[in-house]
């Protein structure tokens, strides 16, 4: 995913962003060979906890062999200090076993027949026999060393990667922008309007794929849908009524010849409503209810936060 999003961005001519996507890459290459380093750390450990050997009852007599020599159905003798070998089940004799390693558990527990206990687990007093019913991988142990073998959980390290790389590669670059007294900028062929308490200050304005972050100074502003000309080269208009209202209580007549009149208005509802008044009340009525309409939703707005 990382070195296509590299070969993106030298394509699209951003050399600089695309090295620092490269040493980002590499950075979160280190970090996984460490956390495979860790696992595997964590898998000998446990494997070396069954590398174990057992006594075990065959042909009438007790002999010892390899815990990977058990087999399920064997017989093996558990006495004190041994570390059990395999899932068994006690048939006879009472032992205290110590199965913090599996489950955590920190008081030993007590072991009589018919108790099973798992591979792993420390005797800690008594004698007892018991039957083999799981070996190796397919004991409790196991399966937990399997699991860490195969588990794989994206680390806070490489999740701030991505999230570089992500803002990295959606950035398009910034620039400086004055905002005219319409409350308003024009960039790439987009007409976007802001706060009217900006009118005559200086933005430095950030532009990503799906939205423009401007800031004044360091303090961030405002965030914008990222508007797109159209392709016969026409303006295309990111319009926010609350921005103009204050120009438009001022003017109502304005909002007649508006080339952004149709992006002004919040939903279709409205500009139904404005032809409506339009027809009914004629042009300086219209305009003037209208706008009054616009201003009492922003005062409504208003209020709702507040509260």
């Amino acid at each position: 995913m990382l070195e296509i999003t590299i070969a993106l961005q030298f394509v699209l001519g951003e050399y600089v962003e695309a090295s620092i996507i490269g040493a980002l890459l590499l950075f979160n290459t280190a970090i996984g060979f460490f956390h495979e380093s860790r696992a595997q750390s964590t898998i000998a450990a446990l494997k070396s906890r069954l590398a174990l050997n057992a006594s075990v009852l065959r042909d009438g007599a007790w002999t010892t062999f390899p815990a990977a020599e058990l087999v399920p159905g064997d017989i093996v003798k558990l006495t004190l200090g041994m570390v059990v070998a395999a899932d068994v089940r006690v048939r006879e004799g009472s032992i205290l076993l110590d199965q913090s390693m599996l489950t955590g558990e920190s008081l030993p527990v007590e072991a009589g027949p018919g108790i099973e206990t798992y591979a792993g687990a420390l005797v800690r007093r008594g004698e007892a026999i018991a039957e083999v019913l799981a070996t190796g991988a397919r004991t409790k142990f196991g399966r937990t060393a399997e699991l860490v073998r195969t588990a794989y959980v994206v680390s806070t390290q490489q999740k701030a990667v991505f999230r570089v790389v992500r803002n990295l590669a959606g950035f398009n670059g910034a620039v400086n922008v004055d905002v005219t007294t319409s409350s308003a900028f024009t960039l790439r062929k987009v007409f976007y309007t802001v706060p009217s308490r900006l009118i005559g200050h200086r933005l430095r304005v950030r532009l990503y794929d799906d939205r423009l972050e401007c800031f004044q100074g360091a303090t961030h502003i405002v965030t914008l849908r990222r508007g797109r000309a159209q392709p016969t080269g026409k303006h295309d208009h990111v319009i926010d009524y609350r921005h103009v209202i204050h120009s438009l209580r001022r003017k109502p007549m304005a909002l007649l010849n508006l080339v952004y009149r149709a992006q002004l208005f919040p939903r279709r509802a409205y500009a139904l409503a404005f032809d409506a008044l339009l027809a009914g009340l004629g042009e300086r009525s219209a305009c003037r209810a209208m706008v009054d309409r616009l201003n009492r939703r922003q005062s409504l707005l208003a209020a709702s936060l507040w509260q």
